[in-house]
């Protein structure tokens, strides 16, 4: 006689459901010119929730991606290849240039700042649009992140999260612990002791960083749009007066 199995409560689903590893995991932020906070939010997560992302995308200016490149793509130095080399991710997570989405203007240019009301618009344009299109795939999970780039574009990306995010898609923050707040040379908690300097000269331990994640509640509103919006191609300004 087969036992009877307990059933699983709605906050057990909900629970499971979080916890699912899905096969797409996508690792969104907006950058300036402190592209540290890529890695730092990479350990963060790999710290936090015991995985990495398999895929990174960036959304920034032409500025913005010039740097990212310099401090974490360039074949010898780069912050990124040190990470994936350091926690034996080599060949896990796909980043690469073309995965940094660079803002264009209404002519098609390359925006090198964000210091126009149009040029805010593109970026919230650009913004929506991506979150959109990756909370398309149902086998994806989204992670973005609110710790880099200009407000305005943290304020974007964490609300079109919000409208067109998922159960599984989660919204969360960076907290670096000082003096290695902010110090352009920290990247990371290294492994083992590595030292940089402070501004003042004063020599820094990489290895007695903390980096935590913080996590931010999210109201998903995506089940009260109209199909047409979740799927379609509305810009930010539009998507925002329709919902």
């Amino acid at each position: 006689r087969r036992t009877p199995q307990p059933q699983k409560s709605a906050s057990q689903c909900h629970c499971w459901g979080k916890m699912m590893k899905y096969p797409r995991r996508i690792f969104v932020a907006v950058v300036g010119m402190t592209p540290q906070v890529v890695t730092e939010t990479l350990y963060a997560l790999l710290q936090a929730k015991g995985e990495a992302p398999t895929e990174i995308h960036l959304i920034t200016t032409s500025n913005g991606r010039n740097r990212a490149v310099r401090d974490l793509l360039d074949s010898q130095t780069g912050q990124f290849h040190a990470f994936c080399r350091d926690f034996s991710l080599c060949g896990q997570i796909k980043f690469d240039a073309s995965m940094i989405h660079v803002i264009h203007d209404a002519e098609g240019a390359e925006i090198p700042d964000i210091r126009t009301p149009e040029e805010n618009t593109a970026a919230a344009d650009l913004i929506v649009g991506l979150i959109r299109s990756f909370a398309q795939d149902d086998k994806a999970q989204i992670w973005v992140s609110l710790a880099g780039g200009r407000k305005t574009m943290s304020f974007f990306i964490g609300y079109a999260l919000s409208l067109f995010g998922r159960e599984q898609d989660s919204l969360s923050h960076v907290l670096v612990s000082e003096p290695f707040e902010n110090n352009r040379d920290f990247f990371y908690p290294s492994q083992s002791p590595k030292t940089i300097f402070s501004p003042a000269g004063e020599p820094l331990d990489v290895s007695t960083a903390k980096v935590m994640l913080a996590d931010i509640p999210l109201i998903r509103l995506r089940s009260g749009l109209p199909d047409a919006l979740v799927t379609g191609q509305a810009g930010y300004g539009d998507t925002v007066q329709a919902a």
